[in-house]
């Protein structure tokens, strides 16, 4: 286990005396792709940007545990890619996955017992599901194909995920407890990144089918799918306010430059969040 910098320790310290008068969306954390991905938190309070990761390797595509003490994240700085863990509160930051083949795209479950992830030590990307202490490790979708980008129901029962099993990419949904798979998505367009709502109703996700990255939402119920973004430019990493509100994402429309913005689930009230020259992705909330 390696301990975090002096730098690192600086900015926890920080959090955790203000974490008592927090709101859910005062943190917003993500990654900044600049020469190498790093993960960063902006203090929506005062507009402080913290370095979270703060290393010369690659760490991306990070998820909360539910009591806002844990943060994983994927990250290639042991050779490979694995499944680290910053503790907040012990103040390290260790190689929780530690395994010869890639290991990522960590997904922490609501109710804070299990890490979904992806991994390809059978030979193809498979959705893997752990207990939090990193016991067992199951496997819940083997077959053919890439599996990736798992996503949780709110009530911790199931997984959303996406694959290219029967070709190109669709979402499909899997019990918590393994099983047989249910294909919710299927058309030309490779559809990814899938972000469950509080609510359990709906599904945020991202497809090619209008020609370019746009954010979708799968209603559960109808079984329909509705372009929010319908614009020219790049939209994704859909990720939900924690009371269901609105919907965080990344787009290029200004500038080309990728920020994080906002909007409503009906794709109204889209609000730019970031301005400046980084290039920003993945955002969520901190809890």
């Amino acid at each position: 286990m390696k301990p975090v910098s002096r730098f690192i320790l600086a900015i926890l310290a920080v959090l955790m005396l203000s974490a008592c008068g927090s709101t859910p969306t005062r943190y917003l954390t993500f990654t900044i792709r600049a020469q190498n991905s790093e993960i960063w938190m902006l203090d929506t309070s005062n507009d402080k940007l913290l370095n979270l990761s703060n290393k010369s390797s690659d760490d991306f595509w990070q998820t909360w545990a539910p009591d806002g003490r844990y943060l994983a994240f994927t990250s290639d700085r042991s050779g490979n890619l694995d499944i680290w863990i910053l503790d907040t509160q012990k103040e390290v930051v260790f190689n929780y996955t530690n395994n010869p083949e890639d290991e990522g795209w960590p997904a922490w479950s609501p109710d804070g017992k299990y890490l979904a992830y992806a991994s390809n030590r059978e030979g193809t990307y498979d959705i893997w599901r752990m207990n939090s202490d990193g016991s067992n490790r199951v496997n819940l979708t083997p077959g053919d194909g890439d599996d990736g980008l798992p996503a949780w129901s709110p009530d911790s029962q199931r997984i959303v995920f996406s694959s290219n099993r029967n070709g190109n990419y669709d979402l499909y949904i899997a019990s918590v407890n393994g099983g047989e798979l249910e294909q919710i998505t299927s058309d030309e367009a490779d559809d990814i990144m899938p972000a469950w709502s509080p609510d359990g109703k709906k599904i945020a996700f991202v497809s090619k089918r209008d020609g370019n990255s746009e954010i979708y939402l799968y209603d559960i119920a109808s079984k329909g799918v509705t372009n929010l973004t319908k614009n020219p430019y790049n939209d994704e990493t859909p990720a939900w306010y924690p009371d269901g509100s609105r919907i965080l994402f990344v787009s290029e429309r200004f500038d080309n430059q990728w920020d994080v913005y906002s909007m409503k689930p009906d794709g109204s009230e889209v609000r730019r969040l970031t301005h400046d020259e980084l290039q920003e992705f993945h955002p969520m909330w901190r809890p």
